[in-house]
């Protein structure tokens, strides 16, 4: 399961330069998390204050 959640990581990783809309909503910490690869508990917080904020 930890390499299901790595190839998600790349995807997303690799599909914000492409979007700058979805990378200035989701923020630079956000984008950061996932270069960096988070386990799935911090990931899931920093959706969570994503989803709040908007």
């Amino acid at each position: 399961m930890a390499s299901l959640f790595q190839c998600k990581c790349l995807v997303l990783f690799t599909d914000l330069p492409s979007k700058p809309g979805l990378a200035n909503h989701l923020g630079a910490d956000y984008s950061m998390l996932i270069v960096h690869g988070v386990s799935r508990a911090q990931l899931r917080k920093v959706k969570s204050k994503t989803i709040q904020t908007t």
